[in-house]
């Protein structure tokens, strides 16, 4: 191996300079493209990787918001159920209110109100934007035979209580009959069901509200809009149920860039992935999660770069099974990062080539100027016999030289001694600055201090602001007992009413009974008006109480801020004479330090004063080198056949003496440079 190395730099130093320049820059523009082309790979992995990262982020958003929106839809039916409202079966009443929720949450089609019989009794009578809804349809169907209205009845509710999630009856996602023979059109949704219940903890009928499916949609166009301002456009994410029907199915790119959720009812809930042979929605619907590329049956057989995660979290229940799948065309994530590869092979295709033609260009002008200069260093060796005679007469000008150096090491060493003395005048006022800023130190320190009590009195008053608040909060109760008071006050004049009415009706026996409820009655508005004025009071009282407990924390707000400052400003000052110190410290220990260098460059020029004596030693000695330097110049001629070998090659020598003068010799020399 190491015979076939020796053959082959043998080889190699046989051929022209500008053939191994040539091989050797194209070797390293080799390495630089490898290098390239390698960088190129690794851009294409991270581009893999952070797009990856970005799914992730939309997962999590999406599974967030999601959760978020169906635990305030679970909660709500809940909440709409507890108004006392509906104990009266009147359905104008309940109409009433029921449009009222409906315009407080827009994403309710129909909230039906039906008795422990199934029988309709109120549902909200306007729609989207105040449209009337047909209500006759409601009225006219029975829904004792309806799920959710056989499983709030029969207390099987979807609970989970490790989730706190109790009470209320969840449809999956559907086409909502109710909704949709109420509307003319199809409605797509899922419902949350209640009992509502009387005074007395009576189940008196069930409340359904048919949420529409808008409330999913529109936090998955929120977290989708998050992550398309980080530049990922062509994403999209769906979401199935556990059977692995498509539910959603944003995908604004395949769409022309829309962002308008799009239903279209061939696909939501009639397409199932997992029976399409969909790899993502078979492994969800089994419980489990992951990333990949997988063929997407819904385009044309492309792949997709996939991650798909169960909708899983603390606010939402697991029995839905639900799970989000993002999803990006495997050709359209990497577009760019190939379209870069191959822009990038061009070029370094094209750098190839001029870098070919110049390096030959160039090394080919390098070897006439080389050859040149080689042929004209045998006259410079001539010429550096003449040289060497004029050394020897230089070396006689320089003992001249010498005496006037010693004369100038006298007047400098004058000057030195001057110097020292204004080195010590500067350390005595230095002495006095150091003083004065000790001085300003200790000021800055007591003003600290003062600010530090300043901020101890403003956090006392804090502290009794508290107080003040605990008061503001006795105040709260007081003010709800108060009202508890004239709900009983109510109830108490519709019983005296209720007793005037059963006295009628007993006659003459009735009489005496009549009294004592007219008695009641005017003891229960003489004590409604009493209870009236007190929550009058009370109200104006809890607002002083506010008006002051803010005014105070402002003030004490402002005091902090304040005293902060000025312990900061303090603190600044402090650090600032700090610095100035040091920096006195360091400049009295610069003089010091000059003063001493001072004294030892007086001691230098003695010594210079010896170097100048001998220095005449020296130029004799330089004369005796002016012979050995003619003997140097023999070697030039041999310099001379070396470089021809470099350049031609070994073997290819072509010497020719031609006599030129030094002055050309310098400027080819220096063109090379």
């Amino acid at each position: 191996m190491s015979f076939l190395s020796f053959l082959s730099i043998k080889k190699f130093n046989t051929l022209r300079l500008q053939s191994r320049i040539i091989f050797v820059c194209l070797g390293l523009l080799s390495v630089i493209a490898l290098f390239t082309i390698i960088l190129n790979f690794l851009g294409w992995f991270h581009s893999r990787k952070e797009l990856v990262e970005k799914q992730n982020v939309l997962q999590s958003a999406t599974t967030q918001l999601i959760s978020g929106r169906f635990a305030s839809r679970y909660n709500e039916v809940k909440s709409f159920a507890t108004n006392p409202i509906y104990e009266t079966m009147n359905e104008n009443a309940i109409t009433h209110v029921l449009n009222h929720y409906r315009n407080f949450q827009d994403i309710y089609d129909i909230i039906l109100f039906v008795d422990k019989r199934g029988k309709f009794i109120a549902a909200n009578s306007l729609g989207m934007g105040g449209s009337r809804i047909n209500e006759d349809v409601l009225k006219e169907k029975t829904y004792e035979n309806e799920d959710w209205f056989i499983n709030v009845m029969e207390s099987k509710t979807s609970d989970d209580p490790e989730r706190k999630l109790m009470g209320t009856y969840v449809e999956d996602v559907q086409i909502d009959l109710i909704s949709s023979i109420a509307y003319g059109v199809k409605k797509l949704g899922n419902s949350f069901s209640t009992a509502v219940k009387n005074s007395k903890g009576e189940i008196i009928g069930v409340l359904s509200v048919r949420a529409n499916l808008i409330w999913m949609e529109g936090e998955i166009q929120s977290a989708f809009e998050s992550i398309r301002k980080q530049g990922v456009n062509e994403m999209a994410i769906m979401v199935i149920n556990k059977k692995g029907q498509i539910i959603v199915n944003y995908d604004p790119h395949s769409r022309g860039g829309s962002k308008e959720i799009v239903r279209d009812f061939r696909e939501i809930l009639n397409v199932n992935l997992a029976n399409a042979g969909y790899e993502p929605a078979i492994h969800l619907i089994t419980k489990k999660e992951g990333m990949g590329v997988f063929v997407n049956p819904l385009f044309e057989k492309k792949k997709d770069i996939v991650v798909y995660s169960l909708l899983k979290s603390k606010q939402i229940l697991p029995t839905l099974g639900w799970g989000v799948i993002t999803r990006i065309l495997e050709e359209e994530a990497y577009r760019s990062v190939n379209n870069s590869f191959l822009e990038t092979i061009f070029i370094i295709f094209i750098i190839f080539i001029i870098s070919f033609v110049s390096l030959f260009l160039i090394a080919f002008s390098l070897g006439k100027k080389f050859i040149f200069v080689s042929e004209t260093l045998g006259d410079s060796a001539s010429q550096s016999e003449h040289t060497s005679l004029e050394l020897d007469n230089s070396c006689n000008e320089v003992k001249k030289m010498t005496i006037d150096q010693s004369n100038s090491v006298n007047q400098t060493a004058a000057a030195m001694a001057e110097i020292t003395s204004m080195i010590t005048r500067t350390g005595e006022l230095i002495n006095e600055s150091k003083a004065i800023s000790d001085r300003a130190n200790e000021k800055s320190v007591e003003g600290t201090i003062l600010m530090d009590k300043m901020a101890e009195a403003i956090a006392d008053i804090k502290s009794t602001n508290l107080e003040l608040e605990k008061m503001e909060q006795m105040i709260s109760v007081i003010i709800n007992k108060a009202s508890t008071i004239n709900d009983i006050v109510s109830k108490t004049e519709l019983l005296s009413l209720n007793a005037s009415i059963e006295s009628a009706r007993a006659g003459e026996y009735g009489k005496g009974f009549s009294v004592v409820s007219e008695e009641v009655d005017s003891l229960a508005k003489i004590s409604g008006n009493a209870a009236k004025d007190i929550s009058v009071l009370l109200t104006e009282s809890h607002i002083k109480v506010s008006q002051i407990i803010k005014i105070t924390q402002e003030r004490v707000n402002e005091g902090l801020q304040v005293s902060r400052r000025a312990v900061e400003s303090f603190q600044r000052i402090s650090l600032g004479i700090t610095e100035i110190r040091d920096r006195t410290n360091g400049i009295y220990d610069g003089t010091n330090d000059q003063k001493v260098t001072v004294q030892s460059s007086a001691v230098s020029m003695d010594l210079m004063s010896n170097s100048v004596h001998k220095n005449s030693k020296e130029a004799e000695e330089t004369s005796k080198i002016a012979n050995e330097m003619r003997k140097q110049s023999k070697e030039l001629f041999n310099v001379a056949s070396e470089i021809q070998n470099l350049i031609l090659g070994e073997g290819q020598r072509q010497f020719n003496n031609i006599s030129v003068k030094n002055k050309e010799i310098l400027r080819i020399i220096g063109k090379i440079k």
